[in-house]
């Protein structure tokens, strides 16, 4: 199989996204950018712990490492 269907998180963080970058209102978007590092971050770590291959877990791994150091700054 070449692709597969996106999964929940996957959906939910890019509609959550683009609701963020449309939506007039700041704490609207300021809402929908936090669901959207949630949504993001569950995906990660479903992807880390139960991905079908190295590559799928370490893709995982990558992204927690990214929404990590950003909610860092």
């Amino acid at each position: 199989m070449i692709a597969q269907k996106p999964n929940i998180p996957l959906i939910v963080w890019f509609l959550s996204m683009v609701l963020a970058r449309v939506l007039p209102s700041q704490s609207a978007r300021t809402v929908f950018s936090q669901v959207a590092t949630l949504s993001i971050s569950i995906w990660a770590l479903l992807e880390l712990l139960w991905g079908v291959n190295y590559f799928r877990r370490g893709l995982g791994l990558v992204v927690l490492i990214v929404v990590g150091v950003g909610l860092l700054r």
